[in-house]
C-alpha cells in the first residue's frame, strides 16, 4: 500500500538518474524500476563485511520497532559483531518507549555495545528543538539502569542542539545527525560547511563528537514524495566521491587529535551508512550505465560499486 516504507523508497529511487544510488542487493527491473528484495541475514552479513573493510567501528542505529528494526536485531548474531559494534540513535520512535528501553537495557552489558572513555556505553539522542525534556528523562533512565547493573554510566550525545542545551539537559557531548545542502551545493562546499560546524562547537568550548557527511540529496523525495516528511524543491547538493568522503573523515580525525579535551570520547559519526534515497550513503550500490541500466559481470552476477568503501579502507 502507499504507506509501505520499502515501496516508497523503491519509488523514490526508480527514476533512472537515481538508480546508481540503490543498495547493492537491489535490481533494476525490465520496466526500469528499482526492486529491493526481502532482506536476509546473508545480506546483513555482507553489509557488516563491507563495514569492516571500511574500518567502521560501529553502527548507530535509529531505533525502530517492527520491520524497521530487523538489522539491529540481526546484529547480535553476526560473526562481525565485535568488529562493528552497535549503539542507539534515539528519536521519537524510541525515546521513552518501553520496547526500546527493554531492548537497550539488555544490550548495555553486551560486549558488542559500543563504549567510550573506559567503558561508558555510547548513546545518541536526536534533538528536534521540542524534545529536550524527553531526552533529559531518557538520559536519567539509562543512568539509573547502569547504576543498577554496576557498569559505567552512558555517554549521552545530543544531536542538533547547542552545547548550552546539551549541558542543561544532562548530555555529555554535542553532535549533529546530518549537514544539509541546498540548490546543488557542490560536495566540496558541503565539506566546508561541515568543518564550520565543528569550529562552531569548538567556539562554545563544548565536548564534541564531529559529524562527517557522505552527502545530502533528497530531491528523490521531492520528485516522488514520501509519507513521513515533506522535502523542499531545493533540498539537494552535489554528489561526493569516495576520496572526498575519505578526506573529510581524515579531517575529522585530525580535528579530534588537535582538540583532545573537547573531543574526549575520541569518536566521530558519519551520515550515513544507508540513507540511499535521502542522499548520504557509504554502503555499496548497484553499478549502472549512463541510462540507469544495471551492469553485469562476465559471469552474469550484478556488478557492485564499492568506491566509497574502498576509499575509506585505503585511509
Amino acid at each position: 500500500n502507499d504507506t509501505n516504507i520499502l515501496l516508497q523508497v523503491e519509488k523514490s529511487l526508480s527514476p533512472k538518474e537515481y538508480h546508481f544510488r540503490a543498495p547493492f542487493f537491489s535490481t533494476v527491473t525490465e520496466d526500469g524500476k528499482i526492486y529491493i528484495p526481502q532482506y536476509t541475514f546473508d545480506t546483513f552479513e555482507k553489509e557488516m563485511e563491507y563495514a569492516v573493510k571500511a574500518q567502521i567501528d560501529y553502527f548507530a542505529y535509529v531505533w525502530y520497532d517492527g520491520a524497521m528494526g530487523i538489522c539491529r536485531r540481526m546484529h547480535g548474531q553476526s560473526k562481525y559483531r565485535n568488529q562493528v559494534k552497535l549503539c542507539p540513535c534515539l528519536d521519537g520512535n524510541a525515546i521513552n518507549k518501553e520496547y526500546a528501553r527493554d531492548e537497550i537495557s539488555e544490550l548495555l552489558e553486551k560486549d558488542f555495545f559500543m563504549t567510550v572513555l573506559d567503558g561508558r556505553p555510547l548513546m545518541y539522542y536526536f534533538g528536534n528543538g521540542r524534545n529536550q525534556a524527553d531526552i533529559q528523562r531518557e538520559i536519567a533512565f539509562y543512568k539509573d539502569v547502569c547504576r543498577k547493573k554496576n557498569i559505567p554510566e552512558p555517554y549521552a550525545v545530543i544531536m542538533n542542539n547547542s552545547w548550552g542545551d546539551v549541558l542543561a539537559h544532562g548530555g555529555d557531548a554535542v553532535s549533529k545527525y546530518a549537514v544539509g545542502a541546498q540548490d546543488g551545493l557542490p560536495f566540496a562546499g558541503l565539506m566546508d560547511k561541515t568543518r564550520k560546524v565543528w569550529e562552531w562547537w569548538l567556539n562554545d568550548n563544548g565536548h564534541i563528537v564531529p559529524i562527517i557527511s557522505a552527502g545530502w540529496h533528497s530531491k528523490t523525495r521531492y520528485d516522488n514524495p514520501v509519507k513521513w516528511m515533506t522535502v523542499p524543491e531545493n533540498s539537494w547538493g552535489g554528489y561526493a566521491t569516495g576520496e572526498q568522503i575519505a578526506e573529510l573523515t581524515r579531517d575529522a580525525f585530525d580535528f579530534i587529535k588537535e582538540h583532545p579535551e573537547n573531543c574526549e570520547a575520541n569518536t566521530a559519526i558519519i551520515y550515513a551508512w544507508n540513507e540511499h534515497d535521502e542522499g548520504g550513503w557509504i554502503c555499496p550500490t548497484i553499478a549502472v550505465d549512463g541510462n540507469g541500466k544495471q551492469i553485469m559481470n562476465s559471469d552474469g552476477t550484478p556488478r557492485i560499486n564499492d568506491e566509497r568503501i574502498r576509499a575509506l579502507a585505503a585511509m
